[in-house]
């Protein structure tokens, strides 16, 4: 268990500092998350080696009424038309919600219940956003830096990446002459 007396977090940049064994970091890159895209066709090794995403989380026991701490940094780019963006994600305990704090950048939190409904809200410096359980969420890159979001959920929601991996989310977001353009998925 943590000793947040000795973590701090910096508003700013999204930074979480303390000691390393109490700070869980992870990235992937756009080779660990070609899977996520429609047509990743003709990408050079550059391109593949880019950060898509990294995330860094403050470790707390995974207990019920406890709470998780994080922050998300997703880079800017598009593969193939197609804007950078995050697994996405639905709660392993579904009923389980989240906020999301905007810090830095512009782009989208795309959200989906059971019955693949999907709809966005623009995510922006200041903007705070309620993710209810039981909907999967990913967050989109449409701005040239980097998108910064504080997340603080549930610390025993976990995630279930696998039914995003299987089916996807009902929607992907495209380039279409400078714009972020929504295209249904079947």
């Amino acid at each position: 268990m943590i000793n947040l007396s000795k973590a701090t977090y910096d508003i700013r940049s999204g930074a979480i500092t303390g000691k390393d064994s109490e700070i869980a970091r992870a990235q992937r890159t756009i080779s660990n998350t070609l899977g996520m895209y429609a047509n990743t066709e003709g990408l050079d090794q550059a391109t593949l080696d880019r950060l898509n995403y990294r995330v860094e989380v403050l470790k707390v026991d995974e207990i019920e009424g406890g709470l998780q701490f994080g922050t998300s940094y997703l880079y800017p780019g598009t593969i193939n038309g197609e804007y950078f963006m995050t697994k996405g994600h639905y709660h392993a305990i579904s009923n389980r919600s989240e906020f999301y704090l905007c810090l830095k950048g512009e782009g989208l939190l795309v959200l989906m219940d059971r019955d693949r409904r999907w709809w966005t809200e623009k995510v922006l410096p200041n903007s705070l956003h309620y993710i209810p359980g039981d909907v999967a969420h990913r967050l989109i890159n449409t701005s040239d830096e980097i998108l910064t979001v504080l997340a603080c959920w549930n610390s025993d929601a976990g995630h279930d990446y696998a039914s995003i991996e299987e089916e996807g989310f009902s929607v992907r977001y495209f380039k279409v002459d400078g714009k972020p353009t929504p295209v249904e998925q079947g």
